[in-house]
């Protein structure tokens, strides 16, 4: 006989997009960035009572919320599927195989730099790249 363990305990968070503030959904002009992520609906945030939510946010696949305010829910480019060999040199390869594969550029989200590091802090390869390099 299997005893079956404790009950989970459920927290009920209010989704931000679902259960929206009025105040969050502000004209589209106004200058005042309620949820001081950086962005006011003037400057493209469509939901202003989260910070997870703005013009320069990771829009996390699946979810079906459109996180970065492009017009499109799950617009985020995937990755190139290859995953990089364990002896490859080039640290970007293997962040794009965990998923990392946009640079960061102006006020948006991004890859700023890759490098593989030892345990003692040394670089691996001589090949670190650096957004912008």
């Amino acid at each position: 006989m299997v005893e079956a363990g404790p009950e989970p305990i459920l927290i009920d968070v209010p989704d931000p997009v679902v259960d929206p503030d009025p105040e969050c959904f502000a004209e589209a002009d106004s200058t005042e960035d309620l949820d001081g992520d950086g962005f006011s609906p003037s400057q493209g945030d469509c939901n202003d009572c989260t910070t997870n939510i703005n013009p320069a946010a990771y829009d996390f696949p699946g979810n079906s919320i459109d996180e970065d305010c492009d017009g499109e829910a799950d617009s985020e480019p995937l990755c190139d599927t290859v995953a990089a060999p364990i002896d490859s040199d080039s640290a970007l390869a293997a962040a794009a195989a965990i998923g990392l594969c946009r640079m960061q550029s102006g006020d948006s989200w991004g890859l700023v730099s890759a490098a593989y590091v030892n345990p003692n802090g040394d670089q691996r390869f001589e090949s670190a790249v650096t957004a912008g390099s």
